[in-house]
This record gives C-alpha cells, sequence and structure tokens, in this order.
C-alpha cells in the first residue's frame, strides 16, 4: 500500500504541469511512470489488478466514500471522483477505492420546484 501511494501521489502532483515544468522534473516524472508501469507488471503476474470505479455504483465493499458531491449530471450513489484507486488480489479486495460519490443537487431540486410553483 505504502508504494502505490507514492507512486500515485507524486503523478497525481504533477499531473496537469507538464507544460510549467523543465526538463529534470519531466524526466523524474518520467521515471516514475515507468516504475508505476513495472509495478503494475508485476501486480498483474501476482493477481493484483486495479479495480474499476470510476462511474460505478457506490459499494460499500470495494469502495470507502469520502465525501458527498451533489451533482444531476449523474445518477445518485454512483462514485463520482476517485482519490486513491482500489486493488483487488484475486476476489479478495486488498485497498478499497477512496471515492467521492454523487447524491442530488438540492439547489437544482430548489430551482425547479420554484419554476413549478410560478
Amino acid at each position: 500500500d505504502g508504494c502505490i501511494n507514492v507512486v500515485e501521489t507524486h503523478l497525481n502532483d504533477y499531473k496537469h504541469e507538464d507544460n510549467k515544468l523543465d526538463e529534470n522534473i519531466k524526466s523524474v516524472i518520467e521515471g516514475v511512470k515507468i516504475t508505476q508501469g513495472t509495478l503494475m507488471d508485476t501486480f498483474g503476474r501476482h493477481g493484483i489488478t486495479k479495480m474499476k470505479s470510476l462511474h460505478e455504483e457506490f459499494d460499500p465493499n470495494v469502495h470507502e466514500a469520502l465525501f458527498k458531491q451533489p451533482t444531476n449530471e449523474h445518477p445518485e450513489d454512483h462514485v463520482v471522483t476517485v482519490i486513491s484507486e482500489g486493488y483487488t488480489i484475486k476476489d479478495a479486495v486488498l485497498r478499497a477505492a477512496k471515492v467521492g460519490v454523487s447524491t442530488p443537487d438540492p439547489t437544482q431540486q430548489n430551482d425547479d420546484a420554484n419554476k413549478d410553483n410560478e
């Protein structure tokens, strides 16, 4: 779990800043990406796989909800944000995915109710 956290954290920190980074940092990030690929290949050979969580229905057996996110763009109780990927080994959860879960947007519901009253 510790190794996965280090790789994910460092990749996420620089995910959207590719154009702003100097060549030395880009080289380090590329090395971390290669390490992540090697790590995931090794995990795969031992039956460890990353779970698909985004846009899936929330399942407390495999997801750890960190927050509710009001939205009407997704069905209620579906994963809309993945903070930390989850992993399984064979059929057992090795690490639950840490996620944000959709909930109806109360401001949208109030706007709809106000339109009905007019």
